[in-house]
């Protein structure tokens, strides 16, 4: 995790994949929606953020509330 602010009403996760290989992230929290933002803040579509697939060194933005 590279950072966590508020944006709009929303929790906005900030994640990092530091490694060559792809992963999956694992977010844990009290949260009952989650979608994908751009790295400007911008909302994108729905997401599972349970099970969150990484490419290498992928930088992802997951907002959550």
């Amino acid at each position: 995790m590279t950072s966590l602010r508020e944006r709009d009403g929303w929790k906005e996760l900030r994640v990092v994949a530091m490694s060559d290989v792809d992963t999956v992230a694992t977010i844990e929290g009290a949260f009952t929606e989650a979608r994908s933002a751009d790295l400007r803040g911008r909302p994108g579509g729905p997401v599972d953020a349970s099970r969150l697939p990484l490419r290498a060194w992928e930088i992802a933005t997951i907002q959550l509330r």
